[in-house]
């Protein structure tokens, strides 16, 4: 198995955060499951987006609070296979736009296993979303 290292960790929306590996793999990864079944009280305050957005990179990995509160295992990270439950039972926060951009983006750059394109491609996306929504106001 390959040495894997977060080397760059970004605030998306809701408990969405953007991952970028050391071999240039980026992630968007959903802790929204895993933050709201937290059970013990001193995980409790990750709840509240204000606090969840207080990571940080340590050791190569995403942590949260002084001694890693929350943690998880790299390889699930980067393979992107958390378990997703659909909104955990809370109003989303993010604007739909956001996420459908999110979406987007991390499409492109799954599919052109880069960054280059990414910023033309989701641009042209979100065009023609806005064309086909306003073509259907008219």
């Amino acid at each position: 198995m390959k040495n894997i290292s977060i080397i760059k960790a970004e605030y998306v929306c809701d408990y969405k955060v953007r991952l970028t590996f050391n071999d240039e793999k980026v992630n968007v990864v959903d802790f929204e499951y895993y933050v709201m079944k937290q059970k013990n009280p001193d995980y409790q305050k990750y709840k509240k987006l204000n606090e969840f957005k207080k990571f940080k990179i340590e050791e190569d990995n995403i942590v949260w609070g002084k001694n890693w509160d929350l943690c998880f295992h790299i390889h699930k990270l980067y393979d992107n296979t958390l378990t997703k439950i659909k909104n955990c039972g809370r109003k989303p926060v993010a604007d739909k736009k956001v996420c459908v951009r999110l979406y987007v983006l991390q499409s492109v750059i799954d599919a052109k296993g880069g960054m280059e394109a990414v910023q033309e491609n989701a641009t042209k996306f979100v065009n023609s979303k806005n064309e086909k929504i306003g073509n259907k106001n008219t």
